[in-house]
Order: structure tokens, then sequence, then C-alpha cells
């Protein structure tokens, strides 16, 4: 009986949970799609942990040697060696590590071996790492072809897991806490095709934005691109169409570069914010979908404490659907401008009258 993979996935919140539980035990090795996430883990363990010293370690770019190389030493007249680690592993320090060997996979046969008691026993030559530090390896799919593989003997001494994709929903959270540009989150919330895997396609036709192994690409669509694809849109008034066109199709391929280019330009139907500020009851009110949400992810990326009153005087005017994206949105995990609105009275009343639109699925 074949048992699909796909019921044994994690998102990100799940892994990093995984690894805070028993990553001190066992290495955990995160596979998943390219540009899905997997080296931004990291990221996540060093604010879970911060009194631990993280390192990130490109295996791609190493050999044994940056590893582990003999010290030659003199006692009593005999000579002998003993081992010097790189000081990128932490050993010489007194505290928990965080390691992250990325692209392990991809590494030379001789530096996946170089490392394997470390990951087994937290010992590398004579040296042992803090019992409370943290191991964890990353990899790309096999079958996305880019030449990840382990023999039995390497594969046995970790914990495989799947990082799958993170849902739109959950990528604009994400995405609403860091900055990323009201066009390109606006964009993801209405196109869940974006954050589909390669392995739920069956037509390789079917979905022209993301990268797939059997399909000759220039260029695709993954949550790593559009946060690249938001710095170009940060800078858009820097630059022509035609040069800002440009930089989006070579960032995130010409099928997700264009359409993100062309529904930028609905720009022109927003409200200005200064509008919604002065005269919230009279400003502009979009009559478009795509229009509208633009408008709420831009409030929530820009609001601040001297116009909340005023966007709660414009919010009831646009349709309900919208509410409901704004306070869902507002709620994210860790969203910057979260207490700014959240302490507003008008917020607090408004949010109380339409308590059951704070769910998940209001959001699409």
């Amino acid at each position: 009986m074949e048992i699909k993979q796909r019921q044994f996935t994690l998102n990100h919140e799940q892994a990093i949970n995984g690894m805070l539980v028993g990553g001190h035990l066992n290495t955990v090795l995160i596979e998943g799609d390219t540009g899905c996430g997997k080296s931004a883990l990291m990221k996540a363990l060093q604010k879970a942990l911060p009194n631990h010293w993280c390192s990130y370690c490109d295996c791609t770019t190493k050999d044994v040697g940056d590893f582990i190389i003999p010290k030659f030493r003199d006692l009593d007249d005999g000579d002998f060696f003993t081992n010097a680690t790189n000081e990128e592993l932490g050993l010489h320090l007194d505290q928990p590590v965080v390691l992250m060997f990325d692209e392990y996979e991809k590494a030379n046969n001789s530096v996946k071996n170089a490392v394997l008691r470390l990951m087994l026993e937290r010992k590398i030559g004579n040296q042992s790492l803090h019992p409370d530090s943290i191991v964890f390896a990353t990899s790309n799919l096999g079958d996305e072809g880019l030449g990840d593989a382990l023999l039995p003997h390497q594969e046995d001494r970790m914990t495989r897991i799947r990082l799958r994709k993170p849902t739109n929903i959950e990528w604009v959270d994400w995405a609403q806490a860091n900055n990323i540009h009201y066009t390109v989150t606006s964009w993801a919330l209405e196109n869940s095709a974006l954050f589909q895997s390669f392995t739920e396609v069956h037509n390789i036709e079917d979905n022209p934005y993301i990268y797939h192994p059997q399909k000759q690409q220039s260029g695709f669509v993954t949550p790593r691109g559009l946060e690249r694809a938001s710095h170009w849109m940060h800078r858009s008034d820097q630059m022509d169409n035609a040069t800002l066109e440009a930089m989006l199709v070579g960032t995130i391929g010409p099928v997700g570069g264009m359409e993100l280019f062309n529904y930028s330009k609905l720009i022109s139907e927003l409200p200005t914010m200064e509008s919604i500020r002065t005269s919230p009851t009279t400003a502009l009110v979009p009559t478009g979908t795509s229009a509208i949400l633009m408008v709420i992810n831009r409030t929530l990326q820009n609001i601040e404490r001297d116009w909340v009153d005023a966007w709660m005087d414009y919010l009831p005017r646009l349709p309900r659907s919208a509410w409901a994206n704004f306070l869902n949105g507002i709620k994210a995990k860790d969203h910057p401008k979260q207490a700014v609105v959240m302490n507003n009275q008008k917020f607090q009343r408004f949010a109380n009258e339409n308590i059951h639109m704070f769910t998940a699925d209001k959001r699409s």
C-alpha cells in the first residue's frame, strides 16, 4: 500500500516547535520546495533561544578542512597532534549553540561524513557541544532534481521531515509583520496558486507560476522570490514602468512578474492615505476586490496611532469582507502595528461588535 508523504508534512511553526522540543537530542533534516523558507527557520530559532549562539553553515561551500584540521603540540619532548575545529561550530564556547547545516544533501560526500558524528553524538574530534545545543540540516526535495541525496548510513543518523510551503494566508500573516509591500501581500492573498507545490500539480501547465522540475523555466514564484519582489515594489517610485516590470520578471519569472506588475497599476484606483487620515467619511471607496484588498494591506503596513480613529471611521464604508481581512490581519502573530491599533477605543468597540469575524477562513 502506498503511503502518501503529504500526510506527514509540517508547517513552519510545527517544525520550529519540534526542534525546540527535541532538537538537542536528534538532528532534524528538513526537506522542502525551493524557496519555501527552510533557511528562515534559523531566525525563528534564534528569536526563541536568545541565549544560544547561532551559526549558519552553507555545506555547498565547505570541504573537510573547513570543519576540523590537525593541530600539532609538544609534550615532554614528544610530538603529537590534536584537532582544531572551525569557530563556526561554536565548540569553543561555554554555551549552547544552534547549528544549521544548510544544503546538507548537496555537499561533497566527505563533508557529509565529516559532520555525521556531530549530528549523532554532538561531538567532533575530541570536543563536544553543550548538551542543550540544537543541530539541524536542510535540503531540497529529491524530486526537484537539484542533486539532493543521502546514503543509508547518513540517513539513519537524522530525523527527516517534510516542510510544506506556507498557504497564502500563512505567508501574508508573516509578510505583514516583515514589511512586505502591500501590493505583494494583496496579490498573494488573492492567488493561492503561488504557494502550491509542484508535487500537487498533476499537469505541469496547470500552474504556470511555480517551479516544476519537468518544465524549462527562466524564473518562477517562491515565497523567497516574493520577498525579493517586495524590495522592488518599495522602490517603484524611483523607476519607470519598463524598469519595474523587468525587475519583477527577473525576480519571479515572466508569468508572475508581469501579473504582479499589472496588479500594481491598481494603485491609481486607491484613495490616498492622506485622504483617509483627513477626511475618512468622504475619501474614495474603491469598488474592485483587488483594490479594496490593497487598501486594507496598505493600511496594515502603514497605520500609525494618530490616524487609527480616522481609519475606524473609514473602514465601515468598505464591504464587510474587508472588515474581516483587517481584523484578522491586525491580530496576526508579531504584527508590528498590533498594539497601535488594538489599544484604540474605536477599534475595540468595532472588534467586539464583529467578534465573529476573527477566524482564519475570513481572510480568503
